[in-house]
């Protein structure tokens, strides 16, 4: 018997391990490595509702291609200090736009998004602050998400 139990125990066991698959196809083939977004239309985006209908660009200058989408969760909490908004695209491959923004105890502001499809394509742009300002940078899907 105790034979059987060390044997049984020395078994091994068996991993399952996701192998990446660095041939997805690509959604954001058409659209820039950097867009400029404006910290303007990040607090407009953050303070949308819940099935509201947005219809705006990234960058301030209006120079990007417009976004256009549907707020599907907007959450509020502690008294504002952290706003959170998913907005499902309509024109951007149906991708997902999720930012959100938080006030430190010191008063300052940060954000953080990102602008990605379901997990079956191999690119998404994460929200990044660059002088002064922030972009939404275009990454692999492997560079950023582990399986």
């Amino acid at each position: 018997m105790t034979l059987c139990s060390l044997y049984s125990a020395a078994q091994d066991q068996k991993v399952i391990v996701n192998e990446p698959n660095y041939n997805k196809p690509r959604a954001f083939d058409n659209f820039p490595e950097v867009i400029p977004v404006s910290i303007y239309n990040l607090n407009n985006l953050v303070n949308s509702k819940t099935g509201v209908s947005i219809n705006t660009t990234f960058s301030a200058d209006a120079k990007t291609a417009p976004f256009e989408g549907q707020v599907v969760s907007a959450v509020s909490k502690y008294e504002d200090k952290v706003q959170t908004v998913f907005i499902k695209s309509t024109n951007y491959n149906g991708a997902t736009l999720y930012i959100s923004k938080v006030i430190a105890e010191d008063g300052s502001v940060t954000y953080n998004g990102r602008l990605m499809t379901n997990f079956q394509h191999g690119d998404l742009y994460v929200l990044q602050p660059k002088d002064g300002g922030f972009v939404l940078v275009k990454k692999n899907f492997y560079d950023v998400i582990n399986e």
